[in-house]
């Protein structure tokens, strides 16, 4: 009879001592964590020299907990599939991943923040809503203000130059389609803009263009320092 309780009692201490791995995947937390504290507007900027510098993995996750790509190293996975995020085509990784902006050789990864919970930023890539840690500070979430303020971008069709901030006022086009603007003042949703400085010194040419559009950042062709 001792000898049958010592052994129970070496049993209940193993197992105490050897505890179960904790399941890290965040499909609980993401369910927990779905209800939203705001919606914003804004980008997410990821820090991918940092990334692809450290050993410790960087996902982003789907809606059920399931990653939708994990970045180790300068691997990075896209479902069952693995590739050089440096040495892959450039064009491949942004048609699979679905960014907003995405140039790996430049160690460029900036996606859209539409809203976020206690742990989570809610991203949208590729049409669809995603899930990244918040807390991790290797990437960083800036208003659309913030992100285009001290940027330069051309303008389009879709996002055109008027003369006034509202979608009626006469469209400004006498200028060349590559040329680049800056911001000199917010209003609203609409930014005034001239041509940057350092590129055609002073300019009588200004204008309005929308920033955003029911949440959505309309400007697209930005000027990245490569």
């Amino acid at each position: 009879m001792n000898m049958k309780l010592s052994l129970i009692l070496l049993l209940v201490l193993f197992s105490c001592s050897n505890p179960k791995p904790r399941d890290t995947k965040p499909s609980n937390e993401i369910g927990t964590s779905n209800k939203e504290l705001e919606k914003i507007n804004g980008v997410i900027e990821f820090d991918l020299q940092n990334i692809t510098g450290n050993s410790n993995p960087l996902a982003i996750y789907n809606p059920d907990g399931s990653k939708f790509i994990e970045i180790s190293g300068v691997t990075i996975r896209i479902g069952d599939t693995e590739f050089n995020i440096k040495e892959s085509d450039e064009k491949l990784l942004q048609n699979q991943i679905g960014a907003r902006w995405f140039y790996p050789e430049y160690d460029i990864l900036i996606t859209d923040c539409m809203s976020e919970t206690d742990k989570f930023y809610i991203i949208q890539i590729g049409g669809s809503s995603k899930y990244v840690n918040k807390h991790d500070n290797r990437l960083k979430y800036y208003s659309y203000q913030d992100f285009i303020v001290n940027k330069t971008f051309q303008l389009n069709k879709e996002c055109p130059l008027r003369e006034q901030p509202n979608d009626t006022s006469r469209i400004i086009d006498s200028y060349d389609k590559f040329t680049s603007f800056q911001v000199v003042e917010f209003k609203g949703e609409w930014i005034r803009v001239k041509p940057d400085f350092e590129l055609y010194g002073s300019s009588d040419l200004s204008g309005w263009v929308r920033l955003e559009k029911e949440r959505n950042l309309q400007i697209t062709n930005i000027n990245f320092s490569f």
